[in-house]
């Protein structure tokens, strides 16, 4: 991958927060940047372009967007809040603006957000998944009844843990029922999905559809368990470190016939620039859990163990994933 040092200036558009205390079911924010995520992602920018300039307000980028036609956007860490299309927002604005920008399009932004319709993409290239109905309202927790327990449920157009908390498995009718009562209060639709045991898995792919430059396999473990019975990442084990959490790179242990599968998905995306496809690993099947386009930048992330694997260090990263929008 091209790691030389960019003669561009780069811009980022972030969300900030400071602080994770008293994380619950209903907070919007759970996909804002950290300190140390900005910190690191910024100072890496800075050293690997010719300048960089920094927005925590779409609306202030929009305000200055005809000084950046010659410069590269980093559109993936963006995150907004409320409006399940949030993340199409700054794809559609680099294209209408005819902007160089790196990451997925608002395509694959819009597809990636919706988990059934992600099952749906990835099922055309014979990638597993769990079996899930939707709930919208009381009417249909009848069709909860179609599914063997235990059971995960969460809301269907959110991502980084939004909605998502370690206690959302659920093991008999009732519980499924006050879980969905609960996370309606907020969320518009709900999936419900048979949980999947096995090893937490993400697929971390960096490329085009003509040239994929990087395909790693990396396993998270928490407080040393890798092989998941009855747990889920939720936002506490996530977000609010609550468990020890290790990674390793596991390639090796992936099929060619997997490896291909999700490489065909990746391929068949269109502009992506870099993602993960995070799944569980079942006896050496791969089941899908979601697309995640928007993927962490954070150092201690999935994306930098794949990176740092093959000898990157996080400017390298940094600067090899900038490259993808130079033509």
């Amino acid at each position: 991958m091209n790691i030389n040092d960019i003669n561009h200036g780069t811009v980022l558009i972030i969300n900030r927060i400071h602080c994770r205390d008293n994380m619950n079911l209903f907070q919007r924010n759970l996909e804002f940047s950290s300190d140390t995520m900005y910190n690191a992602l910024y100072m890496a920018m800075k050293t690997v372009s010719k300048k960089v300039t920094c927005y925590t307000s779409l609306q202030e980028f929009i305000n200055n967007i005809q000084h950046h036609k010659d410069d590269i956007i980093l559109s993936t860490v963006w995150s907004g809040t409320d409006s399940r299309n949030r993340k199409i927002f700054l794809p559609s604005l680099c294209e209408a603006y005819g902007l160089s920008y790196v990451g997925a399009d608002a395509y694959v932004q819009a597809l990636a957000a919706d988990k059934i319709l992600s099952k749906t993409y990835c099922a055309q290239y014979a990638i597993p998944s769990a079996k899930s109905i939707t709930l919208t309202k009381k009417k249909e927790y009848g069709l909860l009844h179609t599914l063997s327990y235990p059971l995960v449920i969460k809301p269907n157009f959110e991502g980084g843990s939004i909605g998502i908390s370690d206690k959302n498995i659920v093991d008999s009718p009732a519980d499924a029922q006050g879980l969905a009562d609960t996370l309606l209060q907020e969320y518009t639709m709900l999936i419900a999905e048979e949980y999947l045991e096995g090893e937490e898995v993400s697929a971390c792919i960096v490329g085009t559809p003509k040239n994929i430059k990087l395909f790693e396999v990396v396993k998270i473990s928490l407080d040393g368990e890798s092989y998941f019975k009855h747990r889920i990442l939720g936002y506490e084990s996530k977000k609010g470190k609550q468990a020890y959490q290790e990674r390793e790179v596991i390639t090796d242990q992936i099929t060619l016939d997997t490896r291909k599968k999700l490489e065909n998905a990746f391929i068949g995306l269109g502009k992506v620039d870099f993602m993960r496809i995070d799944g569980r690993l079942k006896k050496g099947v791969f089941y899908l859990l979601e697309l995640t386009p928007d993927c962490s930048l954070h150092p201690e992330c999935f994306m930098f163990k794949a990176f740092s694997h093959n000898g990157y260090t996080y400017e390298n990263m940094i600067a090899a994933l900038l490259n993808q929008a130079i033509k």
